[in-house]
């Protein structure tokens, strides 16, 4: 249920951001890892996190691609991250769950995402030989 609220949080709060008119592309993309800011234009991402969303809230079963675990990578990384800063500064957290304190994002992710190769540079991922990448 906790990692349930930390997606969900997450994705609200990108929803919001990528929607927000006020912020620049810019300044709205900065937060997302160069491989995303590669990959998709803002409104394009903002498309994908709305999927995303209704998707985490739907009980149905749905089938995510390398491109929804890159951009679910940089929302959890982000979402814990903003988390993690408010209780070093000694602040509620951004979660309802009191008991949660400093969350170890790199624990976290090897738990959710099994295979992290959307992670690897093209130029990389190029060099690897066809049965390696298999």
């Amino acid at each position: 249920m906790i990692f349930f609220e930390i997606v969900l949080a997450g994705l609200e709060l990108n929803f919001d951001q990528l929607r927000a008119d006020h912020l620049s592309d810019d300044n709205t993309m900065r937060i997302y890892y160069e491989h995303t800011q590669k990959i998709f234009t803002r409104k394009e991402l903002f498309s994908q996190v709305e999927k995303l969303l209704n998707a985490h809230k739907s009980k149905k079963l749905f089938r995510l691609t390398d491109y929804h675990f890159l951009i679910l990578h940089d929302i959890i990384s982000q979402i814990v991250s903003i988390h993690n800063d408010k209780i070093d500064m000694e602040e509620k957290g951004i979660f309802s769950h009191p008991q949660i304190k400093n969350i170890d994002v790199d624990i976290l992710t090897s738990l959710y995402f099994w295979d992290t190769d959307f992670l690897i540079p093209k130029d990389h991922f190029d060099m690897i030989p066809l049965d390696a990448k298999e």
